[in-house]
């Protein structure tokens, strides 16, 4: 087998994740599968909110010390 037919395979791989909580009466059930390409995709779309977020909140520290409140 190839290395992109290797690759291939290891990004088709399903990944499942559970969930259950229960609190008094109430209950709740989620359960979701993604492939390992879904999740590295999932993981780069987070990460460039984060570095945006944390850019925005930079920019706003800073002209907000240019700027004082009086």
């Amino acid at each position: 087998m190839s290395l992109p037919d290797r690759l291939s395979s290891r990004l088709e791989q399903r990944q499942i994740a559970e969930f259950s909580a229960r609190i008094g009466n109430v209950g709740v059930r989620a359960t979701t599968d993604m492939t390992t390409g879904g999740l590295l995709g999932t993981g780069a779309m987070v990460a460039g909110v984060l570095l945006s977020t944390a850019l925005l909140v930079g920019v706003a520290i800073r002209e907000a010390r240019r700027l004082p409140i009086e």
